[in-house]
């Protein structure tokens, strides 16, 4: 279970999207299960899992058994890769999911109803996980909150901080 407070653009979404798509594509009864903050970050976000399945080695490509511009079932392996947007707070409660990613989590609409709906979707268990990702959004919200309580090791979160200026592209003399 982790938070990561980072910079923009800074490959921490690329990462989790490649990092879950490896785990759902290769293993048997993977649920993976990514909310973004607006709807063009969803299709971003998926349009990079598609890239990452059309440019695998084929040697290596799980076949799908079914794909849409939302998620792709693999043939075989009854695991599943999903995306939506935070526009409900019931998005993401009827399933079971054992890979979460919630990008940009401190710029959700309503972000605590999200998180409990999502949180009671993946179960305490051995190879599941949780990752809720952000930019900083002010001191009045539910990311800064859950940071807070990571940063005194009170949780079940560890808290990742990745700074703007360790990317030189952020930096200028």
């Amino acid at each position: 279970r982790a938070l990561i407070l980072k910079g923009r653009q800074q490959g921490v979404s690329t990462y989790i999207g490649a990092r879950y798509y490896q785990k759902t594509s290769r293993h048997k009864g993977q649920n993976t299960f990514i909310i973004t903050h607006l709807s063009d970050a969803t299709s971003n976000l998926y349009g990079m899992t598609q890239r990452y399945h059309d440019n695998v080695d084929k040697r290596m490509q799980t076949p799908t058994k079914s794909s849409s511009k939302t998620g792709m079932v693999f043939e075989g392996l009854d695991s599943n890769y999903r995306v939506a947007t935070a526009g409900s707070a019931e998005v993401g409660r009827s399933y079971t999911i054992t890979n979460f990613h919630g990008s940009e989590y401190a710029f959700y609409p309503d972000p605590e109803k999200i998180k409990l709906g999502a949180l009671q979707a993946v179960p305490n268990l051995p190879n599941t996980e949780i990752i809720f990702e952000s930019t900083a959004n002010g001191m009045n919200n539910d990311f800064y909150k859950m940071c807070m309580k990571a940063l005194s090791n009170e949780g079940e979160f560890i808290l990742v901080f990745i700074p703007w200026y360790i990317q030189a592209e952020y930096r200028t003399k």
